[in-house]
């Protein structure tokens, strides 16, 4: 589908149920939110922009970046825990409004916010600040 490295890569609202053939690394933002996808295989490695993954069918974040520079969108999924998603976020990480039991899996660095409410489960910013590395702020 694509080569090398892109600026951005926008597919979203396009149904997808899987990516294939994605770059290993976009220089941008890669936006797959709004499709039918239920895990982020086949995705680009490294993220130096935004990655949106929000409102789709995602139980899971295995193939996720392992790197976003910026922000981080997993919010309205199906995910149960964060196992798979990047260790490292520059920016803000949101995954509100899944069906989080878990924080297992969860980034190990956030640069911005941690936007984490309207789970199956509420977790308290001591339980968030426990198991990642957030220098801004904690929202449940």
């Amino acid at each position: 589908m694509f080569n090398g490295s892109l600026e951005t890569i926008d597919l979203s609202h396009k149904n997808l149920k899987a990516l294939n053939g994605c770059p290993e690394s976009v220089e941008g933002d890669f936006l797959c939110n709004s499709n039918s996808l239920i895990n982020l295989k086949g995705n680009p490695r490294n993220i130096k922009g935004n990655f949106y993954c929000h409102r789709n069918r995602l139980t899971s974040l295995e193939g996720a970046p392992e790197k976003v520079g910026r922000v981080f969108h997993c919010d309205h999924n199906q995910l149960t825990s964060l196992e798979g998603s990047p260790r490292i976020i520059g920016g803000d990480f949101y995954c509100s409004k899944n069906e989080l039991i878990s924080l297992n899996g969860s980034p190990k660095e956030v640069g911005g916010n941690f936007i984490c409410w309207g789970n199956y489960r509420n977790f308290s910013e001591n339980e968030i600040r426990a198991i990642c590395k957030v220098k801004g702020k904690i929202i449940t």
